[in-house]
């Protein structure tokens, strides 16, 4: 009997609001491990174990950017389970809403009486992917709430979270996939470490290390807004008596994104934001805006709904604000929501395309070529006979699409792009065969979504085979035959 255990572990960062004591900095974060049991596809069971931070505020008496008076910053460890729920927008492009609910045990913080009982909901909207083997990746942006009570009664937090999860042995979605046209945005991670340009005040120049949440709109083919949340970490380094300092900042950012996908893998991107930031050398770094300038490398796996990209940040203070002033080595992910792929009409399926058109023309002008007749000699000297031509029977037209990649068993699983489909060509067809050609985990997914949109256009396929093969790629490969033919 072949028994899997349908398991999602995910990894979540938070920051926010909190409260425990008057003299705690009312800033917060931290990091959480959930582990959810799927037991339907829309109800499961989870734990989560997670860690909560808060600065005590500093105190610098002889102006080195150091807190002299040390005082213990808030720390508490807490372990929590509960239902989940998840109501599903779109479960065949794994997207929906998941409303969460915990009680458990909070540990003993410095800032407070004692261990005590904590309670938690959160709301968070998802976007992700799921392929035929059950294999399912996504990410999260929601808020989450969290009550202590006995000992912990004085605790109480409101927190925005992040979350990246991987799924196994996931329950598959019912009905199609959704090729209505509808809302569509991003969502994704990223991550950068760098240097800074400057050392304001006594500070001393440390290594910046950056890891944020973006939420994108497209705004038509070539350009995107981005909202993004980053924390910045600056490290400072160690005092000659042995005590470590650093700074910890908190940015909200705008940027307008040019996505160069239809002509070359590449972006570019401006903006501004706002950062406030906490711990000792903050005393010297005033709550101010900032500017942001980047660019980078963009791939998006054929009008897939994922994204990679890694690239080059600079980060620039508004007046007196230079504490996170420096340039940064980016990397990052996404995936798209919606009903449009992230790509639109990128870089590598336009390749792809042109190479299909190129193929089936010249199929098409074989099958459609030298008909009529043609002069012969008899044998005789100025005459010449005609020598009838039996024309050939009607040959169908081939045409071989290039559906996406799939890879890490499906994790990272496509989503088809109707412009892909020659779906003119079938109109008036006599015969329509499809034979879908992939790794054995994508085969039924590409059918179920190549399906839904020939459906949706009004045509029909009379015959789709599945041939398993060694490679990523995922292609489609038609046989048209004219009317009367078969």
């Amino acid at each position: 009997m072949d028994f899997r255990l349908p398991l999602r572990l995910a990894v979540e960062l938070v920051f926010g609001w909190l409260d425990a004591r008057t003299s705690v900095n009312h800033f917060a974060s931290g990091f959480a491990i959930p582990l959810d049991v799927q037991i339907t596809r829309w109800f499961a069971l989870g734990a989560r174990f997670g860690v909560i931070t808060g600065s005590d505020g500093p105190t610098d008496l002889n102006l080195d950017a150091r807190d002299d008076l040390n005082e213990r910053d808030f720390t508490a460890v807490q372990l929590s389970i509960g239902p989940r729920f998840t109501l599903w927008t779109d479960e065949v492009s794994h997207e929906g809403w998941d409303f969460e609910l915990g009680g458990g045990w909070m540990g003993r913080g410095s800032r407070l009486d004692g261990p005590g009982v904590l309670a938690e909901a959160a709301l968070l909207r998802r976007v992700g992917t799921i392929s035929d083997g059950g294999i399912a990746a996504d990410v999260s942006l929601g808020v989450r709430y969290q009550q202590g009570f006995g000992q912990a009664s004085e605790f109480r937090a409101l927190l925005l979270t992040m979350r990246a999860g991987l799924g196994f042995s996931q329950p598959l979605p019912e009905g199609e996939a959704d090729t209505t046209p509808g809302f569509s945005y991003t969502l994704g991670l990223h991550a950068g470490f760098g240097l800074p340009f400057a050392a304001p005040g006594p500070l001393t120049n440390g290594q910046l290390t950056a890891i944020g949440l973006h939420f994108g709109l497209p705004i038509g083919p070539w350009l995107e807004a981005r909202a993004r949340a980053d924390f910045v970490h600056r490290a400072q380094g160690t005092t000659p008596d042995g005590n470590y300092t650093s700074m910890l900042s908190y940015a909200g950012s705008g940027v307008v994104r040019l996505r160069l996908d239809r002509v070359a893998p590449l972006y570019f991107e401006a903006g501004a934001g706002y950062a406030a930031s906490i711990g000792a050398p903050a005393l010297y770094v005033p709550d101010a805006g900032f500017a942001v300038f980047g660019g980078g490398f963009r791939v998006t796996f054929c009008d897939s709904d994922s994204a990679l990209e890694a690239g080059v940040e600079a980060r620039v203070g508004l007046g007196d604000n230079r504490g996170i002033d420096g340039i940064f080595f980016t990397v990052g992910g996404e995936l798209a929501g919606g009903r449009r792929t992230i790509g639109e009409r990128g870089f590598w399926c336009r390749f792809a395309r042109r190479q299909a058109a190129v193929r089936a023309s010249g199929d098409s002008m074989q099958a459609n070529g030298n008909i009529g007749g043609s002069t012969a000699p008899n044998g005789s000297v100025g005459r010449a006979v005609m020598t009838p031509v039996v024309a050939p029977p009607p040959q169908p037209v081939v045409v071989e699409v290039l559906l996406g990649v799939s890879l890490f068993g499906g994790a990272l699983d496509l989503r088809v792009d109707p412009s892909m489909l020659p779906l003119a060509r079938l109109a008036g067809a006599g015969r329509v065969e499809v034979r879908i050609e992939g790794p054995a985990a994508a085969l039924a997914s590409a059918e179920l979504r190549v399906r839904a949109i020939v459906d949706a256009d009004g045509k029909r396929l009379d015959a789709v085979a599945q041939v398993p093969t060694n490679g990523s790629q995922v292609r489609a490969i038609f046989t048209i035959w004219p009317a009367g033919a078969r």
